[in-house]
């Protein structure tokens, strides 16, 4: 069974890349937003209203920054062509507070249409809707969120940590929020319980957009989806009080475990995804783990395949004698291909053919059971 410790030499790679992409992104974002909360500016008012649009994309700023820096690591999303992930998601983001605002207004539904239109008719009907939820929020954010930082985690962790570990990250993202004038969550208050639960809830949200993303196989825009759905759903139905907004954290975690049994079912999770991001160096996989570096053909024959020591990586190159090539591989079958699809892995050879080992070769007998491998001239 091959190995699933990561290869020496990955582990720093992806922690670089990621402690830059967040210092890029704290500093798009949290620099305007501090200097706005300093001045006490209004944020839905004069010149405040654009440079607060601006600094909440710095998520997908940044992660556009980083692309543009790395074009090897450039995402190559394979998406379905379905539309079942678009409606799944779309429904994964607008489920629990639908439920909620039907439970709390159960005795007079026709609020919740009613609500809805005057919502729409103030931001020029249900295109303004559209794009007001997209633009705040999803694009300027998921684009880096799981665009660049989802597929980087999971090529390390498995989904739970994947998700806690994103979720952590996006709420935190959200805190110079409560200092801002003209914001919802500076109305709610930062020591309060819907602060609590306003912050709870990223995680297990993170969790669901991790499965629209693989599972359904949309990729960023489902992600887009699920995000613009909860945004649009907050906003439309009327309000349902702390009570309310605790019951919806509740439901999105009860929501969570449903949809993760369901995943657990049909693709259990192996740990983290290989094989690595787009463009990241990164030794091939062995069979039998890092003290056991023998190949699938060395191990039916009996003999050992000489295999490069562990501490080389494509960052230092490969020893003397051995070459490095490289080639495209896809992702193996049981694993979803979106959202990273294609990675460089790196293969090492060695280049003179006196010190090289017999190259093995399978052969079968005329009934199909499996023989020696023949070797190229050795006995």
């Amino acid at each position: 069974m091959p190995s699933t410790t990561p290869p020496t030499g990955t582990a720093p790679y992806l922690r670089r890349r990621l402690w830059l992409f967040a210092a890029s992104c704290l500093l798009i974002t949290w620099l305007p937003w501090t200097a706005l909360a300093a001045v006490g500016a209004d944020v839905d008012e004069g010149l405040a209203m654009p440079v607060f649009t601006l600094a909440a994309c710095g998520p997908s700023l940044a992660a556009l920054a980083m692309w543009l820096r790395h074009r090897r690591e450039l995402p190559r999303d394979r998406v379905r062509v379905v539309a079942a992930w678009p409606l799944l998601s779309v429904l994964l983001g607008a489920a629990p507070m639908l439920l909620v605002s039907v439970l709390a207004h159960w005795n007079g539904l026709e609020a919740i249409p009613r609500h809805a239109a005057s919502v729409a008719a103030g931001v020029g009907g249900p295109a303004g809707v559209v794009a007001y939820t997209l633009l705040a929020g999803p694009l300027s954010e998921e684009f880096g969120w799981r665009g660049y930082v989802q597929p980087r985690l999971r090529t390390a962790f498995g989904r739970a940590r994947t998700a806690v570990l994103l979720g952590a990250a996006w709420a935190l993202w959200h805190v110079p929020l409560f200092f801002l004038q003209g914001t919802e969550q500076h109305e709610t208050g930062l020591l309060t319980l819907r602060g609590a639960v306003f912050f709870a809830t990223f995680l297990p949200l993170s969790y669901i957009i991790l499965f629209a993303c693989e599972y359904l196989e949309g990729g960023v825009w489902a992600a887009v989806l699920v995000h613009a759905a909860w945004n649009a759903t907050d906003a439309l139905v009327p309000e349902v009080g702390d009570a309310g907004h605790l019951l919806r954290s509740a439901f999105t975690l009860a929501l969570a475990i449903a949809v993760a049994a369901v995943w657990r079912r049909r693709r259990p999770d192996r740990g983290r995804r290989p094989p690595a991001v787009t463009g990241e160096p990164a030794l091939r996989r062995y069979s039998g783990g890092p003290g056991k570096r023998t190949s699938t053909a060395s191990k039916v024959s009996g003999s050992r395949k000489e295999t490069p020591p562990s501490s080389v990586t494509a960052a230092t190159g490969p020893p003397r004698g051995w070459k490095a090539t490289s080639s495209r591989c896809g992702v193996p079958s049981g694993r979803t291909s979106s959202p990273v699809a294609m990675s460089q892995t790196w293969f090492f050879r060695r280049t003179s053919p006196s010190t090289s080992p017999p190259q093995l070769r399978k052969t079968r007998s005329p009934a199909g059971s499996m023989t020696r491998p023949a070797t190229n001239g050795s006995p």
